[in-house]
């Protein structure tokens, strides 16, 4: 199972859809998003999108919230298979 530190940076090399053609989320980036949900994890994607935006990111929105979707599965996956 991959930690989150590999997924920020396979989605920082491979963008939010793999090898698609998408633009991919800059590391920085990734690791603010990452520090926001362990902050709050219900934060929703809008905010997580106007937050990042506020850090300098002029990118789409897909990316980020693809991250913040995979953040929260990856979550998920790793809270269900705790004892």
């Amino acid at each position: 199972m991959q930690d989150a530190a590999n997924l920020m940076r396979e989605f920082a090399q491979n963008g939010a859809s793999g090898s698609s053609g998408r633009p991919s989320m800059p590391e920085p980036f990734a690791v603010h998003i990452a520090h926001w949900l362990r902050e709050d994890p219900d934060v929703s994607g809008a905010e997580i999108l106007r937050c990042v935006r506020r850090v300098g990111y002029h990118g789409g929105k897909r990316a980020p919230y693809e991250l913040v979707k995979r953040q929260r599965t990856l979550k998920t996956s790793q809270s269900s298979s705790e004892p």
